[in-house]
């Protein structure tokens, strides 16, 4: 077998020499890229055995260099009746690179299409779906098999289920889709029959056939699950709000106020309109406002969680009203603060108790103090004839502290026989009304003999409790007394006579 002709354009494809290959005809065989050969030698024979047409791609190895070429070879009889075989070989080198770099930017796109979060749906004129990525499959249960093929009309709830084709219809015979370019939010099915939201975008690629939708779908149930917890929140924190029976205030980082309720608002004297063109500085009285500028700048800095404290607010009608506030903060997903949140309890009417408590209780003190310093044994008592209060000299003849004596009967301190009369003059004085004077003679607890005293008790209707003086008089004293004589103590030249001592006052729990 051997060549008859070749043309210089086959000599120059394949960089060998006419006469190179009149010499030797296997020589373009060699040149065929050593995987290509097995293949090429098989399809050759197979073409000489049924002298049927040859055509073939394969590699050619070229000066060092891989070029691809397409063979055909059909065969002639000649009239002797002998094969000739005419043939061209064309380099399609090119075209295989291309179709190479074309197939491997599609696969690319596959892969890129089948790993996108969004789902991509594409369909034809006619509504048939033609291309149905990965996260499409994930979003409606569907495997591609499933789906493609078929209308997308499936995809979809009733009513669009059954209208879907009238807009396919509509579309193609006005050329312009309402739907095309317009970022949309709908209903959509999935394989186990439930309803879900989804953002639709759909756009139109033009290609040789007819147009082709490609929509762009992502799956917003989460949130929209989100957004109506979100908006459940803010109702709940709206009615918390505007109905909390303390003042509250969303307050910008400036301090202007952005939302005052009902309950500030009655505080401060301003309605929330006017609350609204104040900053908080504005109705501070200046003595407080430095302190709580300090305190709200260290809670924007991020340096505390929130603060409390107390301050005087310049009411609407200009007299001074005390609140007790907590300062708190509400920042964006980057820690940025958005504004404050003010919680203002009025404290005005505390404020005052606390100053009269204050004065009442230096009073207190004060009569206190001046009634350890009076000799006699003095004292208050409950309607239920219990200790409330009593001064030193009485502590000291009970043996007991002032947190003690508290609760304490006259049982505690005396013999039964002696706490039934004492406590019978304080029912007396209970019932009465009114001061009564009484002398008994009580024996003492230690048993060391009785002793007259002397008991003064006032009455105090509106707490039900007396206060009580009493002054010891020991019994020679009394009898004395009661021979109508003076006697003179022994022990000093002192006399020493029986008395009765009365105690008034007014005393408030």
């Amino acid at each position: 077998m051997g060549f008859e002709y070749v043309s210089p354009r086959f000599c120059e494809l394949l960089g060998v020499a006419q006469e190179d290959i009149r010499r030797d005809p296997v020589l373009p065989f060699a040149l065929v890229h050593p995987d290509d050969r097995d293949e090429m030698a098989r399809r050759n024979q197979e073409a000489i055995d049924r002298l049927a047409p040859f055509r073939f791609e394969c590699r050619f190895l070229v000066r060092g260099e891989t070029r691809w070429f397409h063979i055909e070879s059909d065969p002639l009889r000649t009239e002797e009746g002998a094969s000739v075989w005419n043939g061209v070989l064309i380099d399609i080198t090119e075209r295989k690179l291309a179709d190479a770099a074309l197939a491997a930017a599609a696969e690319q796109t596959r892969t890129i299409v089948d790993n996108i979060l969004d789902g991509i749906i594409a369909i034809d004129g006619l509504g048939i779906i033609q291309r149905f990525n990965r996260a499409a499959e994930r979003i409606f249960g569907y495997t591609a098999d499933e789906v493609v093929g078929r209308n997308i009309n499936m995809l979809m709830p009733e009513p669009h289920h059954s209208l879907h084709d009238s807009y396919l219809t509509n579309y193609r015979a006005g050329g312009v889709g309402l739907i095309i370019g317009q970022a949309r939010e709908v209903e959509a099915l999935r394989k186990n029959g439930e309803r879900f939201a989804m953002d639709l975008l759909v756009s139109e690629v033009r290609r040789y056939g007819g147009p082709m939708l490609i929509g762009i779908v992502r799956d917003i149930t989460e949130r929209k699950r989100l957004e109506a917890a979100q908006l459940e929140s803010e109702a709940r924190f709206r009615s918390t709000f505007d109905e909390a029976a303390i003042g509250m205030a969303l307050v910008s980082p400036e301090g202007r106020f952005l939302q005052a309720n009902d309950a500030l608002c009655r505080i401060v004297g301003y309605a929330e309109d006017e609350l609204r063109q104040k900053r908080f500085q504005d109705i501070t009285h200046p003595d407080d406002l430095s302190g709580d500028l300090a305190l709200a700048a260290e809670l924007a800095a991020g340096a505390r969680a929130g603060y409390q404290l107390e301050k005087r607010y310049f009411h609407k009608d200009g007299h001074v009203v005390w609140v007790q506030l907590n300062g708190s903060s509400v920042r964006d997903a980057e820690g940025g603060l958005l504004y404050f949140i003010a919680q203002i309890q009025d404290i005005t009417e505390r404020r005052q108790a606390d100053a009269v408590l204050r004065e009442a209780l230096s009073k207190a003190q004060r009569y206190s103090d001046a009634l350890d310093s009076v000799p006699a044994f003095i004292y208050i008592k409950d309607k239920r004839c219990r200790y409330v209060h009593a001064n030193r000299a009485v502590l000291e003849l009970f043996g007991c502290s002032a947190e003690d004596l508290p609760g304490s009967d006259d049982s505690r301190f005396f013999p039964p026989e002696a706490a039934a009369r004492l406590r019978a003059v304080d029912e007396r004085v209970l019932n009465l009304g009114e001061a009564t004077q009484a002398e008994i003679d009580v024996p003492a607890a230690d048993g060391s003999g009785g002793a007259f005293t002397g008991r003064s008790s006032i009455p105090f209707t509106t707490q039900r409790r007396n206060l009580g003086a009493v002054r010891r008089v020991h019994r020679h004293h009394r009898a004395q007394a009661d021979g109508g004589g003076a006697a003179s103590g022994q022990a000093g030249g002192r006399s020493r006579q029986p008395c009765q001592v009365g105690i008034f006052g007014q005393y408030e729990p």
